[in-house]
């Protein structure tokens, strides 16, 4: 109590009470606040933000941080922390679609036909589907988010939608305002995450997240757009020649690329350029050292990261890279995050862990927030390195 007594709120407050309808009349508004405020910390500590020391302090937790940092609601960080465990990449959709920021997208009645007919386009990864309906109507707020988050990351042609002209103002509104706090959102989702050790979970928001930045999902075609002057034309074409990621466009030379894009002169070379000033994310993983530590294994491996991008680049600037390690059950071993700036010149480090002869598989990978389509992972199977 004493921290809200120097708020605006309490003056308000205690000048007229009954205009906020906090508790009985009777009660003192000083008793008021002091319930109001036992209430929230049960909350609080309910949903795993604070706890409670033994001199009966409050400690914020790995979960609150991540709330406050990333300044997501109560209710949208209390579905990440109750979620199951080892969630796939569809799962992770629905999580984000229930976050308590995006309540305000609802579909309007004029909009039904538009979200039903965009369910059943080709390029929506996860359809909305019902028990003996194959065209199942769209009402909720969720499936609203997801078949917007779906649209942009697949390309989806709109056109073909009923209503699509007299939606397109209102659709670009919710387009912005949905990849504006996504971000944000699946930090705090990478967090949870983290504390959780949850290593598939984390593996698939990243995923999505790296989609969400880049605007196309990361393991499709579509990444090519990110490539300046490349669209979703352009994408079906260099698909057509076998030409699907990042990784292949690199290889190409510029008479390739003007004769599978119908280019002019030079156009090859100024897509090359483009596509030059993208990172190249490079992680090595060493013959791992493994001795025994009782009825357990422990296992040394020293991993080298690197970026490869020339002066120019966009990844000079505030790009993060987030290097992860998870075993074959699905445990994460160790997270970070790091500028790709800093990993220019490589960098190495070293990285011990306790493990069984079941827990043998461990999976490297580095990816870059902000760029989809340019992670590298390489898995190390520690049984050939097990002394006898």
């Amino acid at each position: 109590l004493e921290s809200i007594e120097h708020t605006f709120f309490y003056i308000r407050f205690k000048k007229n009470p009954q205009y906020y309808k906090l508790g009985s009349r009777s009660n003192s508004p000083d008793a008021v606040l002091q319930n109001l405020s036992e209430e929230v910390i049960e909350k609080l500590i309910k949903c795993q933000v604070v706890v409670a020391s033994k001199n009966s302090d409050l400690e914020c937790t790995e979960y609150g941080v991540a709330l406050s940092k990333h300044y997501v609601s109560l209710t949208t960080l209390q579905v990440f922390v109750e979620c199951a465990h080892s969630c796939s990449l569809s799962a992770i959709l629905r999580l984000l679609t229930k976050a308590d920021e995006f309540s305000r997208l609802k579909v309007k009645h004029n909009e039904k036909t538009f979200y039903r007919e965009l369910n059943q386009s080709q390029g929506i990864r996860f359809q909305h589907k019902e028990k003996g309906k194959n065209n199942p109507v769209i009402h909720e707020t969720e499936q609203k988010v997801s078949l917007l988050i779906q649209q942009e990351l697949g390309g989806v042609d709109l056109s073909a939608c009923r209503d699509y002209g007299k939606l397109l103002h209102v659709l670009n509104q919710d387009k912005f305002f949905l990849f504006k706090h996504c971000p944000r959102i699946l930090k705090c989702m990478v967090d949870c995450f983290v504390k959780k050790k949850d290593g598939i979970s984390l593996k698939n928001t990243l995923l999505l997240m790296r989609s969400i930045n880049g605007k196309c999902w990361d393991d499709s075609p579509m990444v090519l757009r990110q490539i300046q002057n490349i669209g979703v034309v352009s994408v079906r074409k260099l698909a057509k020649h076998g030409v699907n990621s990042i990784k292949h466009m690199k290889v190409l030379t510029a008479t390739q690329i003007e004769y599978y894009l119908g280019l002019n002169v030079a156009g090859g070379i100024k897509l090359k350029n483009s596509v030059a000033l993208i990172p190249d994310l490079k992680i090595n993983v060493s013959e791992p050292v493994v001795t025994k530590l009782g009825p357990a294994l422990m296992g040394t491996f020293k991993i080298k990261i690197k970026a490869d991008f020339p002066y120019d680049s966009s990844a000079r600037q505030k790009n993060y890279a987030d290097i992860l390690c998870v075993r074959n059950d699905g445990l994460l071993v160790d997270f970070r995050r790091i500028l790709v700036s800093k990993i220019q010149n490589s960098k190495v480090f070293t990285l011990q862990t306790e493990f069984d002869d079941l827990e043998h598989d461990f999976c490297f990978s580095i990816g870059c927030e902000e760029i989809a389509g340019i992670n590298e992972s390489c898995v190390v199977d520690t049984r050939k390195y097990v002394p006898a």
